[in-house]
């Protein structure tokens, strides 16, 4: 993600000019580093993607395989979409296409970050219904349900487009320069109208923080029962049952633990960035450059997600090696 911010003007002929003339440059954050950071984005979060699609049957997978095809959608998406504005608007030194452009691109931005933040809620939501299931025996209802979930994430990638607009739609600050694209999120608002965007916009952000706080707690709390009903066989069943209850047990467990890890990372990135802004606004002096910097740290889970899969989830480790050994 690439913000740029431009500093006060001074007058070439005072002993700083060139000082001077570098301020009036715009600044990337990010750096020209951002180029390998995205291109590796894709790349990494293309590899579980092609293991689901490829080697998982149709039949075979499970609600938490489609969300993390459509987690890893997103993640490609938020770099192949607005990301190329950000870096012609870099290498011209000025903000490229005026304030259609800058729309186009806050908008995009803010859409996928929140995608990613419901997509993850949905995920921890899923996998404890997947842990009550199955200690309530329930080993098919997993697989199913795949019209509920692509409901589930239709209805958030329109949420999140609807929270991302209304700055456009008069109910947050947009800025008013041409030759520069700062975040909204810096903006201080005119009205009480455009305090609306931000409220939304924390609201999300601790509501989905709240969501997988409680959903993971539900897991880790009966993670130990399972592994205790799994590895003793108490499962009040005959040998045929027996079977069936360990397997899937077996991979319900290794579903839990890749999910748990998924959304701590999620929001060890995430959570800073929501405390920041949310001093900023209650009036505490935060900078602008901290929080677009806490911000940009949110992308770290979607280079970092790809590498939790194949340590948690067996099925993963096994189509990463099939992928590697067919190159």
């Amino acid at each position: 993600m690439k913000f740029l911010a431009k500093y006060p003007v001074m007058p070439l002929s005072a002993p700083n000019a060139k000082a001077a003339a570098s301020s009036m440059e715009y600044q990337d954050i990010s750096g020209t580093f951002s180029i390998f950071v995205e291109l590796l984005m894709i790349i990494v979060n293309l590899i579980p993607l092609i293991v689901i699609l490829k080697w998982k049957k149709f039949r075979e997978r499970t609600r938490t395989d489609d969300l993390v095809v459509a987690l890893n959608l997103t993640y490609i998406v938020s770099v192949v979409i607005p990301t190329p504005l950000g870096h012609i608007s870099y290498f011209n030194d000025k903000w490229y296409g005026g304030k259609k452009t800058c729309y186009f691109y806050q908008v995009t931005t803010t859409w996928f970050r929140l995608c990613c933040l419901f997509i993850v809620s949905i995920l921890c939501v899923d996998k404890s219904i997947a842990v009550y299931l199955y200690m309530n025996r329930n080993y098919m209802e997993r697989y199913d349900g795949k019209i509920k979930t692509l409901v589930s994430v239709i209805s958030v990638v329109l949420l999140s487009l609807f929270i991302s607009c209304l700055p456009i739609m008069g109910f947050g600050p947009t800025g008013n320069e041409k030759t520069r694209c700062e975040s909204w999120i810096s903006y201080s608002p005119k009205n009480e109208n455009e305090n609306i965007y931000i409220i939304v916009y924390l609201t999300c952000g601790f509501g989905n923080f709240l969501c997988a706080f409680l959903t993971n707690c539900y897991m880790g709390l009966n993670l130990r029962k399972m592994k205790k009903h799994l590895y003793t066989g108490n499962n009040n069943s005959g040998n045929g049952n027996q079977v069936r209850w360990q397997i899937e047990g077996t991979v319900v467990l290794h579903g839990v633990r890749m999910i748990m890890a998924v959304t701590i990372l999620l929001y060890l990135t995430w959570f800073p960035a929501l405390i920041l802004i949310t001093l900023q606004r209650t009036g505490f002096l935060i900078s602008n450059i901290s929080i677009l910097y806490a911000l940009l740290s949110t992308s770290l889970s979607g280079l970092l997600n790809p590498v939790l899969y194949g340590l948690f989830d067996h099925s993963y480790r096994r189509g990463y090696k099939k992928l590697f050994h067919s190159l």
